[in-house]
């Protein structure tokens, strides 16, 4: 999952929106860690699934749901919406995968 996260920033990169750099950086370094089994991988993968995928997709979709509601409905777009919506189902999916899966060991 976290793969086709880095290839659709990649993408949006390519397309010229040079604000995917940063998340590209980011999920690097959590493949990295993850491939290394490193001990932090998994407080890194939930920190990166709760700011970047929960916490910011929930903050747009609060956002629309405000200007919808002060009758700007014109200005919101179904499209940024419904992608919004697929973040928080992602990072909430990656999260629980998280939370059961990953066993840190302890040296």
């Amino acid at each position: 999952m976290l793969s086709l996260l880095l290839l659709w920033n990649a993408y949006v990169v390519f397309l010229g929106g040079y604000s995917g750099f940063i998340p590209i950086v980011i999920q690097l370094v959590l493949l990295f860690l993850l491939l290394k089994k490193n001990q932090y991988s998994k407080i890194g993968l939930k920190i990166f699934s709760i700011v970047f995928l929960i916490g910011a997709s929930g903050l747009q979709i609060i956002s629309a749901l405000l200007k919808t509601s002060i009758g700007e409905f014109e200005t919101v777009s179904i499209n940024k919406l419904l992608f919004s919506l697929l973040n928080v189902a992602i990072g909430i999916i990656i999260l629980v995968y998280a939370n059961r899966t990953i066993v840190v060991l302890e040296n």
